[in-house]
C-alpha cells in the first residue's frame, strides 16, 4: 500500500514509509521462522527475503525513474517550451506592428499550444499510458499544422527565423 501511496504522492515521507514497512516485514519474517518447521524454515525465509529485496529494489528503480522524469521536465522540456513561447511572442509583436492580425492570431495559438503541450507532457510523465501518449503526439501534430499556416503567410525575414527557431525547439521538446 505504501508503494501505491508513493505513486500517488511522490515524497520523501512516502519513500520512508516503504522503507519502514520493508523493515517491519523483515522483522515479521524473523519472528515467523521460530514457528515454521525447521526443514522448511531456511528455504522459506530465503525465498521471502529474496522476494522482498527484489520488491524494494524495483521500488527504488521506480523512484529513480520518477526523479529522472522530473529532472527532464525541469531542466530540458520546461526551458525549451518557454524559449519557444518567447519566440512566438516576438512574432506576435512583429505582426502587430505591421497590422497583420492573422499572424498575431496564429502565433498566439502556437503559443497556447506550447503551454498545453507542456501540461500534457507533464501528465504523461506522471501517468504514462496510451491515452496520454496519444494526447501528446496529437498536440504536437496540431502545433506543426499551425507552423505550415504561419510559414505560408509570413514575409518578415526576422519572423521567419523566429518561427523556424521556435519549431526547432519544439522538435527537441
Amino acid at each position: 500500500m505504501f508503494v501505491k501511496s508513493y505513486i500517488i504522492n511522490q515524497s520523501e515521507e512516502t519513500i520512508a514509509d516503504v522503507e519502514t514497512t520493508a523493515a517491519q516485514t523483515n522483522s515479521h519474517i524473523i519472528e515467523l521462522q521460530d514457528v515454521v518447521d525447521p526443514t522448511l524454515k531456511s528455504q522459506l525465509a530465503t525465498e521471502i527475503h529474496k522476494d522482498l529485496d527484489l520488491y524494494i529494489t524495483t521500488f527504488h528503480k521506480v523512484v529513480e525513474l520518477d526523479n529522472s522524469s522530473k529532472l527532464l521536465l525541469d531542466e530540458s522540456l520546461t526551458p525549451k517550451g518557454g524559449e519557444a513561447a518567447g519566440k512566438f511572442y516576438e512574432v506576435m509583436i512583429n505582426a502587430k506592428e505591421v497590422g497583420n492580425a492573422e499572424i498575431v492570431y496564429l502565433a498566439g495559438i502556437s503559443n497556447q499550444k506550447i503551454y498545453l503541450t507542456g501540461l500534457i507532457v507533464e501528465s504523461f510523465l506522471r501517468n504514462p499510458n496510451q491515452s496520454s501518449y496519444e494526447s501528446v503526439t496529437n498536440q504536437i501534430a496540431s502545433t506543426n499544422l499551425t507552423k505550415d499556416s504561419l510559414t505560408a503567410i509570413i514575409t518578415n525575414q526576422d519572423s521567419i527565423v523566429l518561427i523556424d527557431a521556435a519549431f526547432d525547439l519544439l522538435n527537441e521538446y
